[in-house]
């Protein structure tokens, strides 16, 4: 049976501010020259389109007929750096565009640069000739010596091949869970298995928009390869399997390397006694929500030991809170050891949770899941992601420097930046080490939760008032 220890103790939550810098890199590409009848006929197209204005948008259909738009001398040399206007509609936000400019090519040798730049950046290999075949030239300038060409491709064509790539990555997860279920079922002797879906990393934070999408995807997976998908058991400690599953899947979403705005997801599933690698699969990064990048954490380097110490606390699918949750904080171990719990947050804030005070038994029993509180999830950093640590051993030595820390207490910002990275924890045979976290959300399914502005003050007078660890 579960016990709740310290009902009056709430754990604290904050941020963590790891800050990923990213930028767009412009460059260019353009257009073969054009019949003189039909460079007459797009002209006076192009003049038709702008007697209209604002009052519409161009229809992608429309658009796409005009394969080679005319190639014309720009009004000054910046019509050929960069700086060329898309077709009309909403200012252009209605096309995906790249841009080519040189002054020694040919507007056939920029044409086929231009495609090919926006072909490649979108499709990162999967789908890419029904990407190409959508892409039209546009804005063809000969101005001051350079020449310059658009290539684009509609918003709706692009959301028609975005749809055809999930379908792609569904087939390829499926034909990946196929061989995972069967190898599950051989181990069960026979029977359907019943498979839950635990925490989704994406980037080092469990949670999040993308997260939730790729749930879904390993969901469709497992329950067309003939698996039993069953919720996730909110009261589960993380120590071994939940009650009435047969297996615990996870999964984990990284950059691909060496291949630019694109994601790879590997996920496993484990049971009671063994791991079943489910494979990796690729995806362009655009079919997939949008994370914000500054809620990216380095992957953890240690070797965690989730076999021997677990902590676990119910969330959304693939791992994320919404702003004013409430969830409760499990801890189980699986031999008697003493423990310490980490709370990092912001990129220079941290605590130590548990013990929560010096009276306070740090000695957790084998099997026995306690509560260390429940707590509303907020962000009071500036960026919404948050990281738990947990240092246990059979013997107090084997805490390390965390030995003497018996109480809520606040961390110096340099260790904090350190743990973060994996170091400073303590290592030996009988150091045994977890880690887990979570990704703030709002928006769509979070508009039920709030954090009160009374717990929130209550908080910060908490970590005001506590004291320096060491």
């Amino acid at each position: 049976m579960m016990k709740s220890l310290f009902p009056l103790f709430r754990p604290v939550l904050f941020v963590m501010a790891v800050v990923v810098l990213s930028y767009g890199i412009w460059s260019c590409s353009s257009v073969p020259e054009i019949p003189d009848e039909a460079a007459e006929e797009l002209q006076k197209q192009a003049e038709d389109k702008d007697a209209e204005g604002d009052r519409g948008e161009v229809a992608s259909d429309e658009f796409a007929s005009a394969e080679v738009p005319v190639a014309g001398a720009g009004r000054d040399e910046s019509e050929c750096l960069g700086q060329l206007v898309p077709p009309r509609g909403a200012g252009g936000r209605q096309y995906d565009q790249e841009t080519a400019i040189s002054q020694q090519a040919s507007f056939e040798e920029l044409t086929e640069q231009a495609r090919t730049e926006l072909r490649d950046r979108i499709c990162q290999g999967i789908l890419c000739g029904q990407i190409e075949q959508q892409i039209t030239i546009w804005e063809p300038q000969e101005s001051e010596g350079y020449r310059c060409v658009m290539a684009v491709i509609a918003a709706d064509q692009l959301e028609e091949w975005k749809r055809a790539v999930e379908t792609d990555l569904g087939t390829r997860l499926q034909a990946h869970a196929q061989d995972v279920v069967e190898r599950v079922q051989e181990s069960l002797g026979g029977g359907t298995p019943r498979m839950t879906i635990h925490n989704i990393d994406d980037h080092g934070v469990p949670g999040g928009l993308r997260s939730e999408w790729l749930h879904r995807h390993l969901q469709d997976a497992l329950d067309r390869a003939s698996a039993h998908v069953i919720p996730l058991d909110p009261s589960w400690s993380g120590q071994g399997l939940p009650d009435r599953a047969d297996g615990v899947v996870t999964a984990q979403i990284v950059p691909m390397g060496g291949v630019e705005d694109s994601l790879e997801v590997s996920w496993q599933a484990r049971t009671v006694d063994r791991v079943f690698s489910g494979g990796s699969v690729h995806f362009p990064e655009v079919v997939a929500p949008d994370i914000d990048r500054s809620t990216y954490l380095p992957p953890f380097p240690v070797k965690l030991d989730d076999d021997k110490v677990a902590l676990h606390f119910d969330r959304r699918d693939g791992g994320g809170l919404c702003h004013g949750q409430k969830t409760e904080i499990w801890l189980e171990t699986a031999q008697d050891m003493h423990v310490r719990v980490i709370n990092l947050f912001g990129s220079e804030g941290g605590s130590v949770i548990f013990p929560p005070m010096p009276e306070t038994d740090d000695l957790i029993e084998a099997g026995q899941p306690i509560s260390l509180g429940e707590f509303e999830a907020f962000q009071a950093g500036n960026i919404g992601v948050e990281r738990f640590l947990v240092v246990a051993s059979p013997t107090p030595d084997g805490l390390g420097r965390f030995e003497s820390v018996d109480q809520f207490c606040t961390l110096p910002p340099t260790m904090v930046q350190s743990l973060q990275q994996g170091h400073d924890l303590p290592h030996g045979d009988e150091t045994y080490l977890f880690e887990t976290g979570f990704r703030l959300m709002d928006g769509e399914g979070c508009q039920e939760y709030d954090a009160s502005d009374q717990y929130i003050a209550r908080v910060e007078e908490a970590l005001a008032a506590a004291p320096g660890c060491w």
